[in-house]
């Protein structure tokens, strides 16, 4: 979703205001004077997100977050939040906070691929995982 002037412009056509914009028509200008290009979004690692969910530029999605289908995201999403609704609401948080801090600080989705099969069973299971992983 590029942004568009909402104040000060009379039009928010950009053919009054980019004159490289190949969507338009016709331009009336031969400048730019208006800033239209489109932040990056960063979606963190292990992130799942539903159907028709709308993220505009900019955002970023931490680590482990799920957001719910139909999502209409309008600020930062916090690492392993679950968000729904529209706008975005938390519903709650995926795991303890002591848990989230383990997984940021471990980036298992680094490792490699042999480690994570070795420990398999561990990813099905938070309580034991944070509990082989803590000390180490």
């Amino acid at each position: 979703m590029a942004p568009h002037p909402t104040k000060l412009f009379v039009s928010t056509y950009p053919g009054f205001y980019d004159d490289q914009n190949t969507g338009c028509i016709r331009t009336f200008t031969d400048k730019k004077s208006f800033n239209d290009s489109i932040p990056a979004t960063n979606i963190g690692c292990d992130v799942w997100i539903g159907a028709n969910v709308i993220i505009p530029g900019g955002i970023k999605v931490g680590d482990g977050a799920i957001i719910a289908a139909g999502t209409v995201v309008t600020k930062d999403i916090p690492p392993y939040a679950i968000v729904g609704g529209n706008p975005a609401k938390e519903i709650r948080k995926r795991f303890t906070e002591e848990q989230i801090s383990l997984l940021l600080s471990l980036k298992w989705w680094d490792w490699p691929q042999k480690e994570i099969q070795e420990q398999v069973d561990q990813f099905r299971d938070i309580d034991n995982f944070y509990k082989n992983h803590k000390l180490n």
